[in-house]
């Protein structure tokens, strides 16, 4: 009925007249789906320029087409796990039922263990591409080289690999911060998210918090058993 709602607005603002009825509308008087959602939404190639409806500035680095954010628990206790094997299945099906509404759809994961790589494998199992986003240049310095085979495995499988930051932070502090202006700069492109948590972890309540705040309604909610 949302969708409704908002394809009766968009008719309304093309015909420049209101409507009213005691049944449900027809394909007729239905306006285009998501029309002036998609002319706020920044989209690939249309650089730093606002769009002509004031909207907020575009951003060049957003894949093309429509984007949603996996992000939350950070664990490196999921992969091959059957907590991750049954959350992996629920985001491929979450993913998937998106991907009906959004023939476009792109996932936004940065691939960090837990929640993120699992979004990029789930995006697979869904036949919907990827783009990773990292924060910086080589975030994966210093993890042990099995950690490193498959975020290099992920990196060349994904549609997009796209890097906000051209040089990597000296100290935990920056890295951390740089972390943080890289879930803002997701809030602020994705047209929706699933967040995961374990409903104890305080970096994924953080998350689900403010993408919540960001998206409202856009936001899916998958809380997994705690270890």
């Amino acid at each position: 009925m949302n969708d409704v709602v908002d394809r009766l607005a968009v008719a309304a603002s093309h015909q420049e007249r209101g409507a009213s009825g005691a049944a449900p509308p027809t394909d007729d008087e239905l306006g285009p789906p998501d029309t002036a959602r998609a002319a706020s939404r920044p989209t690939a190639g249309s650089g730093a320029a606002a769009g002509a409806d004031g909207g907020r500035a575009r951003d060049g680095r957003v894949p093309e087409g429509t984007p949603w954010a996996v992000v939350g628990l950070r664990s490196e206790d999921l992969d091959g796990s059957h907590r991750g094997e049954l959350l992996r299945r629920q985001l491929a099906a979450v993913l998937g039922a998106q991907a009906t509404l959004h023939p476009d759809l792109v996932v936004l994961t940065g691939l960090r263990p837990g929640v993120e790589h699992l979004g990029a494998l789930a995006a697979a199992d869904a036949g919907v591409p990827y783009a990773v986003v990292l924060p910086y240049p080589d975030p994966v310095a210093g993890w042990p080289e099995d950690q490193r085979a498959w975020f290099d495995r992920a990196c060349g499988a994904a549609a997009h690999l796209v890097t906000l930051e051209r040089t990597r932070p000296a100290d935990l502090a920056g890295r951390r911060s740089a972390m943080q202006r890289r879930d803002g700069w997701l809030r602020s492109v994705s047209v929706g998210a699933v967040v995961v948590t374990d409903g104890r972890d305080a970096e994924a309540e953080l998350l689900l918090r403010r993408f919540t705040e960001s998206l409202g309604d856009d936001v899916w909610t998958i809380e997994v058993e705690p270890t």
